[in-house]
């Protein structure tokens, strides 16, 4: 029996160092990054994480849209940007551009909330990577900024919108 422990203690690793001097890299992998954002809607937090291809994968911002999409269940958030550039952006009525939050729910209702029905949400970019990964699917970069302020649900409140962050994936 003491035989056979052996063997598969010795086995494994022999495998483990093998798997490790294979000579790749793969800390800046799209693999191995983590993407992430959050934020409070009236005091709730609502946040996710995780990496290129898990099944969320959808959490991305879209250069050549202008376009942040947040996804986790039930919830989308999407900022449609009036340029794909770095600084800090309002968003209300009056403005061309949209900051708008969905709740979509299995009895097909939809919790809407958006700057166009009302409120004023501020967001600062303060990174875009210069590698996306339609330009560099092997090293991806990341899309970097805060947010937070008002937004009018379709039907009447006003909500508040904290502590928002996101880090994604430069689509």
């Amino acid at each position: 029996m003491k035989k056979y422990i052996i063997i598969i203690l010795i086995t494994i690793l022999l495998i483990s160092c093998s798997s490790s001097s294979n000579g790749l890299d793969v800390s800046n992998s799209p693999l191995t990054q983590s993407y992430n954002w959050q934020f409070k809607l009236n005091g709730v937090l609502y946040k996710w994480s995780g990496g290129l291809y898990d099944e969320s994968g959808q959490n991305h911002y879209k250069v050549g849209s202008k376009k942040l999409n947040l996804v986790k269940g039930n919830l989308n958030l999407i900022i449609l940007f009036p340029s794909a550039s770095t600084g800090n952006f309002t968003f209300n009525s009056s403005t061309p551009s949209e900051f708008s939050l969905y709740f979509y729910y299995t009895n097909m209702n939809i919790d809407v909330y958006d700057t166009n029905a009302g409120g004023t949400m501020n967001v600062n970019v303060s990174s875009i990577s210069s590698n996306s990964y339609s330009s560099n699917s092997s090293n991806p970069g990341k899309v970097i900024g805060t947010f937070s302020g008002t937004l009018k649900k379709q039907g009447g409140q006003l909500s508040t919108i904290t502590d928002g962050y996101f880090e994604v994936l430069n689509f």
